[in-house]
């Protein structure tokens, strides 16, 4: 490993989740083994095939709340966006790298009530940017399909053609998609946002459901988890969403207390610190305040790969698995539940039992029975394995501390050589 006091590499993260799934795969409950891939996919990264995807298409997810400062996202794109994000947008914006040809995709609100000039408008766009499309006999049923524009030329993010232009106006505009294909090694790049796979952007103007900002993830492409949530623009519902979406993240990450709350600097940030520091809703809604206090809200995303971040991250993943490997609190009231389902299906099997069960202490009443034809050993062998599931998987997130115990000493002693 090279020297780390400044920044751990992408490809030393990638290698430590590939080691931690390994171990986490012996898990046997489902739900259980989910939990902890999230848990990774959030706070590490999502496991992809192969080092050279994050070559090729980077890796982490970015969702910004507000188009304030756009030198981030146009650092990300590579090209100015201030059409494409202007402060009169009120539609989702997501920009994907990916393998295939540039694409620009516009879908919108489908709305039974169309007036005919928007028709007029929609079908002009159509018939101009995807002729193959029947726009005529989609709209008779009350439809708008996607509009794409292929190989488009960068230019257009800033400053939308006329046709655009004009689709803009109607306010029927949902969401607007740019992929974009990267040829350039991405994971060479200081700049930690440039091993983004997907940004997700929410100008202040869009018209979300305020009561619900969880809401928002399911907006975009049904994205699971957001490796960076940043506020970036000085606005009551964006602020709002970026407080809520803190505590679903907690909620999501099982977060116990005061310390493990911190590790939450590793998702959240703010590209202007006085956003935070200027909100009213600090002062009328306590559970946000008291949630976010002790949790300094970074304003450079580079942190997420500063040394002291990530020993940091990899010591309350340490303590995090020690800590369920003692008690699991909230996974263990939820596992119980199964294990007294399995136990009371099991026991219900041993009662029609006739025939010699497996030597074991917890069956040892069982062994004089006899086994009907009906039913299979291996299925008593089965639900007897799972109902003691619930043991063997302290012995997998101790393995799993373990390991991150001897990662942090690795760090730490390379740091000390050099």
């Amino acid at each position: 490993m090279s020297k780390i006091q400044s920044s751990m590499s992408i490809k030393y993260l990638f290698e430590l989740r590939s080691k931690l799934d390994n171990v986490v795969e012996k898990i046997e409950d489902e739900f259980q083994r989910g939990f902890f891939r999230d848990l990774f996919d959030i706070l590490l990264l999502e496991l992809p095939l192969d080092y050279d995807d994050i070559q090729k298409r980077g890796i982490y997810k970015a969702l910004i709340l507000g188009t304030g400062d756009l030198f981030v996202i146009n650092s990300f794109v590579g090209s100015d966006t201030s059409e494409l994000l202007s402060s009169e947008s009120s539609y989702l914006v997501s920009i994907n790298r990916t393998f295939r040809e540039r694409i620009l995709t516009i879908d919108f609100i489908q709305n039974k009530n169309l007036s005919e000039e928007a028709k007029r408008i929609i079908a002009s766009a159509f018939r101009r940017k995807n002729p193959k499309v029947d726009i005529g006999r989609a709209l008779r049923n009350s439809q708008i399909p996607s509009l794409s524009l292929n190989n488009f030329d960068l230019s257009l993010l800033q400053g939308f053609d006329d046709d655009i232009k004009l689709l803009k106006s109607t306010g029927l505009i949902r969401k607007i998609t740019v992929d974009i294909n990267f040829h350039e090694d991405i994971c060479n790049s200081d700049n930690v946002f440039s091993l983004c796979r997907c940004v997700d952007i929410v100008p202040p103007r869009y018209a979300w459901d305020e009561q619900n900002s969880i809401k928002l993830i399911g907006d975009f492409s049904g994205s699971k988890f957001y490796n960076f949530i940043i506020l970036n623009a000085k606005d009551d519902f964006l602020i709002k969403a970026f407080f809520d979406l803190f505590l679903h993240y907690e909620d999501k990450l099982e977060i116990k207390d005061n310390l493990s709350r911190k590790i939450m600097k590793n998702v959240f940030y703010s590209f202007d610190s006085n956003i935070l520091n200027q909100t009213r809703l600090l002062q009328e809604k306590p559970e946000y305040r008291e949630k976010i206090k002790g949790v300094l809200i970074k304003d450079d995303v580079k942190h997420r790969h500063s040394y002291q971040a990530v020993l940091f991250l990899l010591s309350y993943l340490e303590y995090f698995f020690l800590q369920n490997s003692e008690t699991p609190v909230n996974l263990y009231s939820r596992a119980s539940n199964k294990v007294n389902q399995n136990i009371n299906r099991l026991l219900n099997k041993m009662r029609a039992v006739t025939g010699n069960s497996e030597p074991s202490e917890e069956l040892e009443s069982f062994n004089q029975m006899e086994m009907p034809s009906s039913l299979k050993k291996m299925e008593i062998v089965s639900l007897f394995h799972t109902v003691f599931n619930s043991r063997t998987i302290q012995d997998i997130l101790f393995e799993i501390s373990k390991l991150l115990s001897h990662e942090i000493l690795v760090i730490m002693a390379e740091d000390d050589s050099d």
